[in-house]
C-alpha cells in the first residue's frame, strides 16, 4: 500500500474506505458528479405529456452525459449517467499519513 499525501482523487473517483475503529469497508460515491445545490422551489405540477422534447429520459432525446436515449416503446433500462460506482476508476490505494486512519481503495474489481 503506498502512502500518499495528495488525495484529490478521493473526491473525484468512487472508492471504498476503511474504518479502522469498526474494521469495516464502506462505499464512497464520486462527490462532484451530480452535486446538490441545496435549492428548493415550489411549482405547480404540469400536465403530463406523452413525449417531452426536453426530457432526457424520453425516447430519442439527448441525456445528461451527451448520449442519446434509444427509441423505446416499452420498459427500458437506462445506464445511470451519474453512477456512484464505476469501472473506469484509477487503480489506487491510499493510506494518508501511513497510520491507517484514512485508508481508501479504488479498484476495477470493486466497482464492477
Amino acid at each position: 500500500m503506498k502512502t500518499v499525501t495528495e488525495t484529490d482523487w478521493l473526491a473525484k473517483s468512487p472508492h471504498r474506505r476503511f474504518n479502522p475503529l469498526k474494521q469495516e469497508w464502506y462505499c464512497v460515491a464520486e462527490q462532484d458528479a451530480a452535486a446538490m445545490q441545496g435549492q428548493t422551489e415550489t411549482t405547480t405540477a404540469p400536465a403530463m405529456l406523452q413525449y417531452d422534447p426536453a426530457c432526457y429520459l424520453c425516447p430519442g432525446n439527448e441525456r445528461a452525459g451527451g448520449a442519446r436515449t434509444d427509441v423505446y416503446t416499452d420498459t427500458y433500462v437506462f445506464e445511470n449517467d451519474y453512477a456512484a460506482l464505476k469501472s473506469d476508476v484509477p487503480d489506487e490505494t491510499v493510506d494518508e499519513g501511513g497510520k491507517g486512519l484514512l485508508v481508501a481503495e479504488a479498484r476495477v474489481e470493486f466497482a464492477g
